[in-house]
């Protein structure tokens, strides 16, 4: 369960997002497990979430897919 201020998690999605092979890539991370993630845990890490997209592009395209 991710908790508030817990380093891995957001790291770990920002090295996937910024791993990924082309923006389809990214798409499917956005509509799939990132999306998962944000609407379970966005109230309590919706900080973290939004200071890991100002510093990484490839993250906050990969937010960009969410519904």
């Amino acid at each position: 369960m991710a908790k508030e201020g817990e380093p891995g998690i957001i790291d770990l999605l920002v090295t996937l997002s910024e791993t990924a092979p082309d923006d389809a890539g990214r798409a499917y991370l956005g509509a799939g497990a990132v999306e998962d993630f944000v609407h379970r845990h966005q109230q309590t890490l919706r900080a973290d979430i939004e200071a890991a997209s100002r510093q990484s592009e490839s993250f906050a395209i990969v937010l960009s897919y969410i519904w």
